[in-house]
């Protein structure tokens, strides 16, 4: 029996394809807290979507300065996980925001 190739670059591969699809996911349940929370009047819709714009706007700068960054830097092949993690944490943050409102609002 022959010994299996080994690729290094394969589990960094499937790691960031992991860290995407639980990006997508955590950005999808975001997205249904907060159109749930403008339907039910829980937050304001015009003052969210005004708190919202900006700070996409934010994360794609800051997406951009690590992308060029890492071009200049000449560590591209760790740009990608960087850009994937910076979303994630910008997620989160909203998802923690958004919970926690939603508590303060259904405590009695």
């Amino acid at each position: 029996m022959y010994p299996l190739p080994q690729f290094p670059t394969v589990p960094a591969f499937f790691a960031l394809g992991l860290d995407v699809v639980r990006l997508a996911l955590e950005a999808q349940a975001v997205i249904g807290m907060r159109l749930m929370a403008m339907a039910t009047g829980q937050v304001p819709a015009m003052a969210e979507a005004q708190l919202m714009a900006p700070e996409k706007v934010a994360a794609f700068v800051e997406a951009q300065q690590i992308m060029a960054l890492g071009v200049l830097t000449g560590r591209m092949h760790a740009s990608p996980e960087k850009v994937v993690r910076l979303y994630r944490r910008r997620v989160r943050a909203n998802r923690t925001r958004l919970a926690r409102r939603h508590r303060a609002l259904s405590s009695p």
